[in-house]
């Protein structure tokens, strides 16, 4: 998914997210179920319920919320 779209989405289901630094190494995970089910990015330590989403092409991610969803690995 674009980071365009990825906006777009986050903002039609007004789930909170956040500019978070660059992950790179991380666990990967992805969301299931849900208006998000797909929806893959990096589990960070920030918060236990923050998906940290990279976006490589401004080389900085967005922190989304989580809560209320189940992650999985990707």
């Amino acid at each position: 998914m674009s980071g365009a779209a990825l906006l777009q989405l986050l903002e039609a289901e007004e789930v909170s997210f956040a500019l978070y630094p660059f992950a790179q190494m991380s666990k990967p995970v992805k969301i299931r179920g849900g208006r998000l089910h797909g929806v893959a990015g990096l589990l960070t330590q920030w918060n236990k319920y923050s998906l940290a989403i990279p976006i490589e092409s401004i080389q900085r991610s967005l922190a989304i919320e989580t809560q209320g969803y189940e992650a999985g690995m990707a």
